[in-house]
């Protein structure tokens, strides 16, 4: 590329030499030598074998003073490129002016005194180790010649948070999961743009199949939701079972280039899990088709689409009526349960009040399957007096109902302690004041049951009923220290 003197073009060598452009381009041509009343020709000769290329000059403006253009480093442009958006709090910025050019910087609006650099040969130049505030960040550079001042900005925006999941809507909101033809994931921050291959998987734990992604039908919906539907599975609805759907954190993130955050640390990096469950003839999404779904099924027996008692959810193969087909599968559910998918529970060990950071606990794989167990009462503790630094917790035994057996009993995982602080019913005295806490969630298979068992915990094997109510298997509680100086605590064996 050859140009005359006085015309500076970004990213091009001296005069002569071969360059590569990334177009478009501003061209910037010095008038300052022109006197004032003269004509200046502006033109561009393209030398080369295409003869198909061509030269288009959009605008021309007349500025005063030295050229000047900057913008953020693309080393530190963690989203989209050139979206002036960024998850780094300390960046650079790159710019062009005229060569040997001084070029001054101000960040907090106050003036240009918060740095200077001085352009190279070729008029590049860089800023390192400016610090941004979350936000939008006002950053203004100024370049000063014979011919004038001329002062650029931009607004960078730091976004360094994270996106974690608000929730998931299935079929709309809707409460029955007699079918299951949409869901929907609603996020803090729009995160569709980074969905590719492997973002999202969806596992039945039931049968153990993932879904094949082209099952998978992934759409943009209002609200930073995330939409997917079923179009090519039968009847467009998910078959039954318990499911387990999971936000890959490599593969989500936000427009700054943040990584999904699936626990709610605040840091982002971790997967993210949402559990639903589809069973025919489940009108009210209890989990069992019983008397009242029978009521809602009889109400739309024989009903054809157009009919406003015709139930959509009740049309298992929707062929637009409900007829004999949808009776049968209906009849084959009829008092049954789908069961819960069983969760290993969450347990931590640690002390907030004293600071003491949570000790690792890790759970072991499966214990074998148990027969179904005879009812029979069960012991549950109480606290029977304060502890103080002469005594120990005690446990006062007291004998409940025989509790109901759930039909089908689940390998219950075992809890253990990595390192062991005890061997069992060994006592922790007070240079180690740790209580144990356990973390659970609605499907968990282990309970604190009953408000009366407080403050006492159990620990596996146990498990539960959805709400709590009530506790299946042998449970061997443990009575957590707490709330004195000098306490005591016996870990039962596990």
């Amino acid at each position: 590329m050859s140009y005359s003197e006085g015309v500076v073009v970004p990213g091009a060598g001296a005069s002569g030499e071969t360059a590569v452009l990334k177009l478009p381009v501003v061209v910037r041509v010095a008038l300052a030598g022109v006197s004032p009343g003269r004509l200046v020709a502006l033109y561009f000769n393209v030398i080369g074998p295409d003869s198909q290329s061509r030269v288009v000059i959009d605008t021309v403006q007349f500025r005063a003073g030295p050229a000047l253009e900057f913008a953020l480093d693309p080393a530190f442009d963690s989203g989209v490129q050139g979206d002036d958006l960024t998850n780094w709090p300390t960046i650079g910025l790159v710019g062009t002016t005229d060569p040997l050019q001084l070029v001054t910087l101000d960040l907090d609006g106050d003036g240009f005194d918060d740095g200077s650099v001085t352009a190279d040969g070729t008029g590049q130049f860089q800023f390192a180790g400016i610090v941004l505030e979350p936000g939008d960040n006002r950053i203004r550079l100024r370049a000063v010649n014979a011919s004038g001042a001329r002062e650029v900005e931009r607004v960078i925006r730091l976004d360094d948070t994270a996106p974690t999941l608000v929730g998931l809507e299935v079929n709309g909101g809707e409460a029955q999961r007699s079918r299951v033809t949409s869901l929907a994931l609603v996020f803090t921050e729009d995160v569709f743009d980074s969905l590719g291959a492997g973002s999202l998987s969806l596992r039945n734990t039931t049968t153990g199949e993932t879904l094949a992604p082209s099952a998978l039908e992934i759409t943009r919906g209002a609200g930073n939701r995330v939409m997917m539907t079923f179009p090519t599975l039968p009847a467009g609805s998910l078959p039954d079972g318990n499911y387990t759907l999971t936000i890959v954190a490599t593969r989500t993130a936000d427009a700054a280039g943040n990584a999904f955050d699936g626990d709610g640390d605040g840091i982002g990096g971790d997967d993210g899990f949402q559990r639903f469950f589809r069973y025919f003839g489940d009108t009210d999404g209890d989990r069992d088709v019983d008397f009242l779904d029978t009521y809602w099924f009889q109400r739309t027996y024989g009903r054809a689409t157009g009919d406003a008692q015709y139930a959509t959810s009740l049309d298992v193969n929707q062929d637009g009526v409900v007829d004999a087909t949808d009776r049968g599968m209906f009849q084959a559910h009829y008092l049954s349960v789908l069961a819960p998918e069983m969760l290993p529970p969450k347990i931590v060990l640690a002390d907030p009040q004293l600071g003491l950071p949570p000790v690792p606990v890790t759970v072991a794989p499966p214990l074998p399957a148990v027969p179904r167990p005879v009812p029979q009462p069960v012991t549950q503790p109480v606290l029977a007096t304060p502890l103080s630094s002469a005594m120990a917790a005690t446990a006062t035994p007291i004998e409940s109902p025989a509790v109901a057996v759930p039909s089908a009993v689940e390998p219950a995982p075992r809890a253990q302690l990595d390192p062991p602080l005890a061997t069992p019913g060994t006592a922790l005295t007070s240079d180690r004041r740790i209580a144990p806490v356990i973390e659970l969630t609605r499907e968990s298979p282990v309970s604190l049951g009953p408000a009366r068992l407080t403050p006492a915990l159990l620990v596996p094997p146990a498990w539960a009923d959805d709400d709590g109510s009530t506790i299946y298997g042998p449970a061997r509680p443990v009575i957590p220290a707490r709330g004195h100086p000098q306490r005591l605590a016996t870990l039962q064996a596990l």
